[in-house]
């Protein structure tokens, strides 16, 4: 939250966009950033995938460890976010 203080502009991206208050729950309430700090939302389904979402769904192990295998290098790295890489 500090970073979105500290911006001219703060863009945010979420799971879904709901008329819900998530100040209603004191476990969600803390996440909130208020509006007055928001310049625009994005709505982008699985956008924290392959890490979890509270509530929405789970780490997906296997990514997260085929991700730390080709980011070890540069290649790797590139190989990974262009799809490219070898089943090796």
């Amino acid at each position: 939250m500090l970073l979105a203080h500290a911006s001219k502009k703060t863009f945010v991206t979420v799971e879904r966009i709901s008329e819900t208050s998530l100040l209603e729950n004191e476990k969600l309430a803390a996440a909130v950033l208020p509006a007055m700090y928001v310049s625009a939302v994005a709505e982008f389904k699985n956008a924290a995938w392959p890490t979890g979402l509270y509530a929405e769904y789970e780490v997906d192990d296997r990514e997260v460890q085929d991700y730390a295998q080709a980011a070890r290098t540069p290649e790797g790295f590139q190989a990974y976010l262009t799809g490219t890489r070898s089943a090796a």
